[in-house]
């Protein structure tokens, strides 16, 4: 636009200065003409161009005016051209918000901070962070579903069950998974976890646990792998989903599967209800060792024993910070139906 304007200048400036010759040149014709005495003429020449040197001098001093008027205009063009391009409004706040999401360590008050940078970053649900663990004992106290509210022992009771045999009988039983598959809470976990899978494009998940399936059918993940330790509960809802290419489900037998890795692990209400020592720490160890970005745990965190011989609560933060130290806690999510149960979302991040 700049350079458009010192063309126009310097055309107009040059124009001008044509005009005035020329005007001066016909006077002096005519003049010649209507005389026709060359000494008188000449003599009237001189004094003609006298009187029109100083406006020449001033078109001149006019032209180089415009002239460096239009140098200075080009050269702020120039560095408003070279300038960073300000971001729109929109982008500017989506990338703040990735930023911040990258970046986040905030877990919630009294759990495990990482300020590590080369861990594997997440875009994390919205919503409150997961209760602090006197939140979710108080909770837990008052929870009467198994006649008593979490008691903390530092001794395990000992009427605890073969958590294996537990649900392979409640399977073939006719049992299913559990309420947390049916209500509410269900829905809740499906909403979070296809929301945490889009937004991080995550390729296949696999879970630990699939229980009757129940839960599964609100998924819409791109590809997902299925382990449960229960015969029957294999069949069964391997028949469920039979036909479907982007599922396949895997008798598991708790330990670390050699050569199985995808970019995220899950766990939803399993964890409390591997009551052996030896389990938890199998199904831990595997849990994360099949997964190369994401690990998603969905449980309750606190240590005790709520009066069920199928359900052991545990400190999993402080395991897994303890256990796993190539893993970061990125950040957790509190229950959206906190005041009925204890479980809360916690997400870890693989690090180099």
């Amino acid at each position: 636009l700049f350079l458009r304007m010192r063309n126009k200048v310097e055309l107009i400036v040059g124009a001008a200065a044509v005009l005035l010759t020329l005007g001066a040149l016909l006077r002096l014709n005519s003049h010649s003409q209507s005389h026709g005495s060359p000494d008188s003429d000449s003599a009237q020449l001189s004094a003609r161009l006298r009187k029109l040197e100083p406006l020449v001098d001033r078109v001149d001093e006019v032209e180089r005016a415009l002239l460096a008027h239009a140098k200075s205009n080009r050269e702020r063009f120039d560095a408003l051209a070279s300038a960073p391009r300000p971001r729109p409004a929109v982008e500017r706040r989506q990338a703040a918000s990735q930023e911040a999401t990258a970046a986040s360590v905030v877990v919630g008050a009294g759990y495990p901070r990482d300020s590590r940078t080369d861990c594997a970053t997440a875009v994390l649900p919205k919503g409150l962070q997961a209760r602090t663990k006197e939140e979710a004992m108080k909770k837990s106290k008052e929870d009467k579903q198994y006649g008593n509210g979490i008691q903390q022992n530092k001794n395990k009771p000992n009427n605890l069950v073969d958590s294996a045999d537990y649900w392979e009988k409640r399977y073939a039983m006719g049992g299913n998974s559990g309420a947390g598959s049916y209500n509410q809470i269900g829905v809740f976990k499906a909403e979070i976890m296809n929301d945490f899978v889009k937004e991080n494009k995550v390729k296949t998940v696999i879970e630990f646990g699939f229980g009757d399936g129940q839960q599964l059918t609100r998924a819409t993940y791109p590809h997902y792998i299925g382990l449960d330790v229960s015969k029957t509960i294999h069949a069964k809802t391997s028949k469920r989903f039979e036909g479907d290419s982007t599922k396949e489900f895997r008798l598991y037998d708790g330990d670390v599967i050699p050569g199985l890795k995808e970019d995220l692990t899950l766990s939803f209400d399993v964890i409390y209800h591997l009551v052996e020592d030896e389990v938890y720490h199998k199904y831990m160890a595997a849990l994360f060792a099949a997964s190369t970005k994401y690990v998603v745990v969905y449980s309750s965190n606190i240590d005790g024993w709520h009066g069920a011989a199928h359900v052991l609560h545990r400190d999993n933060t402080k395991y897994i910070a303890e256990n796993f130290p190539d893993w970061r806690l990125l950040g957790t999510l509190r229950n959206k139906y906190a005041a009925r149960t204890a479980q809360d979302f916690f997400f870890y991040g693989k690090c180099d």
